[in-house]
């Protein structure tokens, strides 16, 4: 998986087979399902959006389906003229492929960390469940994940037009990790030489290829299906994102929209102003990569626009090099606490959902995601505070990895 020569561990080989096999696993399923719509969200979603695009008709109807901007419609044209089944099949293996690519990036770059082979089948065996989540129902979560990695890793790399291409294209399939690129950006400014025209190149395609009074119209419909969303009513709490806003409610409180607003931007902004104050302390380049990547993965899940469950695959992989990193050079109380996130992110994620009618009644039944993103961040913070006041070399960059 990372290009090297030296023999795999057995953790790696076995998530290797998990990782290939569950193409296979997929595709089975696709080939024989009775229902080929069930849980396959890239047909009920975005080959209807797809259509209705190529034919010119509204793109955002129904409230709860298509939510993506009218070029996320205009990419899936061609797979849904494949047809459901071979269409089905071709965006999953491309989702995977993409998926595999990064995660081979990462592993070559050393990013956040240079990994063991035993370490990385650790960390792929932690990211895996949300990944077989998405990758499973067609969900675009895998895509964003891919865009936000290789952007990442290119920047380590001292690249401009590859990571700010990466930002754009995730951008395209959700707005949001856009985010993502700014603080890159206020990392390596001249980024925005490039970040900036490739933005406005994506929002202009689509004129190209329909109708613009009809793009223009989209535009705005998905200005005000975004503008008029509210899932924080009370009789929302089963289908609410899994955010700090259930978190609040969980406990019994209430954080209203203008305070969550505040909290979005100051959030954003305290990773930049982190970042900067790193830097200034000393910390290298690398480090403070991953200050911003990580950071920025759990402000997308505490206090993003957009949070479900299957979203959470943005931050998985932030927990387990966290985890990792505990793990290799932290203390006993670093180690359990991280473990414990890990654990607890994983249990949400393999056991089944519960009723509605149970999370309605007891919020915090699907809190355990946002509650992991929430110790996972302040375990970050704690970290980030320590090196604040050692500045230099973080403790992880100084001890070599061994098999």
């Amino acid at each position: 998986m990372n290009g090297s020569p030296a023999r795999r561990s057995r953790w790696e080989q076995a998530a290797l087979v998990v990782l290939f096999g569950a193409v296979l696993v997929v595709a089975g399923r696709l080939l024989f399902a009775a229902d080929l719509g069930r849980q396959n969200v890239y047909l009920k979603v975005f080959v209807p959006a797809a259509e209705a695009f190529a034919s010119g008709q509204d793109l955002y109807v129904d409230r709860d389906a298509f939510r993506y901007p009218p070029l996320a419609a205009a990419a899936f044209v061609p797979f849904a003229a494949c047809g459901p089944l071979l269409g089905s099949i071709l965006w999953r293996l491309f989702l995977w492929l993409l998926f595999l690519l990064a995660l081979r990036a990462t592993f070559r770059a050393g990013f956040p960390m240079r990994l063991t082979s035993r370490e990385r089948g650790l960390f792929l065996f932690g990211v895996l469940p949300m990944a077989l989540a998405n990758f499973n129902m067609g969900q675009p979560n895998l895509l964003v994940l891919t865009g936000l990695l290789w952007a990442t890793v290119r920047v380590q790399g001292g690249g401009t037009v590859a990571p700010s291409a990466a930002v754009v294209g995730a951008t395209a399939i959700k707005v949001y990790p856009l985010a993502h690129g700014l603080v890159l950006a206020a990392l390596r400014p001249r980024l925005l030489w490039w970040l900036l025209p490739l933005l406005a190149a994506s929002l202009l395609l689509p004129f190209l290829l329909q109708d613009p009074a009809y793009v223009w119209r989209q535009y705005g419909a998905l200005f005000e299906l975004l503008r008029n969303e509210d899932r924080t009513l009370p009789d929302s709490t089963a289908f609410a994102y899994r955010d700090l806003r259930l978190l609040v409610t969980a406990v019994g409180g209430d954080l209203p929209q203008h305070v969550f607003r505040v909290l979005q931007v100051l959030g954003g902004g305290g990773i930049v102003l982190l970042c900067w104050l790193l830097r200034r302390r000393g910390v290298g380049e690398a480090r403070l990569l991953d200050h911003a990547y990580a950071l920025t993965m759990c402000w997308f899940m505490l206090l993003g626009p957009s949070t479900e469950k299957v979203t959470y695959v943005l931050v998985a992989p932030t927990l387990m090099w966290g985890a990792l990193e505990a793990w290799r050079v932290g203390g006993r109380g670093a180690r359990w606490l991280w473990a414990a996130t890990v654990a607890l992110f994983l249990v949400d994620q393999i056991l089944p959902p519960p009723s509605r009618s149970a999370m309605l009644a007891h919020p915090w039944l699907r809190c355990a995601s946002p509650a992991a993103a929430a110790l996972t961040a302040s375990l970050l913070l704690g970290r980030a505070a320590t090196e604040l006041r050692r500045g230099g070399a973080s403790p992880v960059e100084s001890a070599p990895a061994t098999r």
